[in-house]
């Protein structure tokens, strides 16, 4: 019997174990590794994309982006990943990024350029590397410098994003 307990207390220590040893950190703040570019829509394109077009990440449509309406952002105050939230709008997974000071007022005069603009002027083009994850359509000017990046990602795609912005590997 005293065998017995020993055994269940052992494996609920390893249980324990590879419970917290296995969770990845899904928040971070600081430098991103890979900087996000956001660029107003100028057209959109079913693809191949050609002469200067920039892809989505699906490889279905090409985005032309203007230059000099747009911001990189390499430092965040906070970058996270979230889950569906269905009762507050969202169904997909994404990251929501906290800009520091100067981005966030970049990017309110950024969308609310955007917002004033016609279709597909009014889309900012969310661009990592060299394909556009997410171009939603903006609406009104975003000035509380919280940017939401949601499209068709799964917790993993969402996740894997995370990973690629932050440089972690876990």
């Amino acid at each position: 019997m005293a065998v017995a307990a020993v055994v269940l207390l052992a494996g609920a220590a390893t249980a324990i174990v590879l419970l917290t040893g296995n969770k990845e950190s899904t928040r971070a703040s600081g430098a991103l590794k890979t900087p996000i570019r956001f660029r107003q829509v100028t057209a959109e394109s079913p693809s191949p994309c050609s002469g200067g077009g920039v892809p989505d990440a699906d490889g279905r449509t090409c985005y032309r982006l203007a230059d000099e309406r747009g911001m990189s952002v390499s430092r965040v105050k906070v970058i996270m990943v979230q889950a569906p939230d269905p009762a507050h709008g969202s169904t997909s997974w994404g990251l929501r990024l906290d800009l520091e000071r100067a981005d966030a007022q970049a990017f309110a005069t950024l969308s609310s350029t955007a917002a004033g603009s016609p279709q597909p002027g009014n889309k900012i083009a969310m661009v990592v590397g060299d394909k556009v994850v997410s171009a939603p359509m903006v609406m009104q000017a975003i000035t509380g410098g919280s940017v939401e990046i949601n499209g068709s990602f799964d917790e993993q795609s969402a996740k894997n994003l995370f990973r690629r912005l932050t440089g972690r590997t876990g």
